[in-house]
């Protein structure tokens, strides 16, 4: 989340040091050995940890305790949060995604495929045939790619299969232990 809020700070045109400030810390949450779950949930001061000062600390206990950062939510109300994503394609700095976002509406990939495709992109200012060209060719390459996610949110999804998994095993052990007398007496 707080990638993504850095994203959106930048083609918002917030401070560049408010920005890094995000990204420093969304960096430092991902070299933790530990969830950021589990150290808030043991009382750990967050603000200890390097690139986090006591604002960042709190924004991460609030996405911990309500899996939101209202911060987020303010700035996603400007700019689409999509547009996050069209920054992870190489060439496609805030400014540029910016500028597409207000010449041509793009809001997320999609969108920008489509612009891409049907010649839009090279008509701006600032692009051409082979920009175009590119920035297709690795979107293209970007839809089979893998989405990352931090490890609060995979945990978040991961808990209740493994609750699920671990009753459905504890079942299986028990039927199985039920059959394991009529197996035994029949076996000749």
């Amino acid at each position: 989340m707080l990638e993504r809020l850095a994203d959106l700070l930048e083609i918002d045109g917030a401070n560049p040091f408010r920005v890094r400030a995000y990204r420093n810390a969304a960096q430092t949450i991902r070299a933790q050995s530990r969830s950021m779950v589990d150290m808030v949930t043991a009382g750990e001061d967050l603000s200890e940890l390097p690139g986090i000062g006591d604002d960042i600390a709190a924004k991460i206990g609030t996405i911990v305790t309500t899996g939101r950062l209202p911060l987020l939510e303010q700035v996603a109300a400007r700019v689409p949060e999509e547009l996050s994503d069209v920054m992870n394609i190489e060439g496609l700095g805030a400014k540029r995604v910016k500028f597409l976002f207000e010449e041509l509406g793009i809001r997320g990939i999609e969108d920008l495929r489509r612009a891409a495709r049907t010649g839009k992109i090279r008509e701006l200012s600032g692009f051409g045939k082979k920009s175009e060209e590119s920035i297709l060719k690795r979107v293209e390459a970007l839809s089979g790619r893998e989405e990352r996610m931090l490890i609060a949110e995979a945990e978040e999804i991961a808990e209740p299969l493994l609750e699920y998994l671990a009753g459905r095993e504890r079942s299986q052990a028990a039927r199985g232990r039920r059959q394991l007398p009529q197996a035994q007496g029949n076996g000749r």
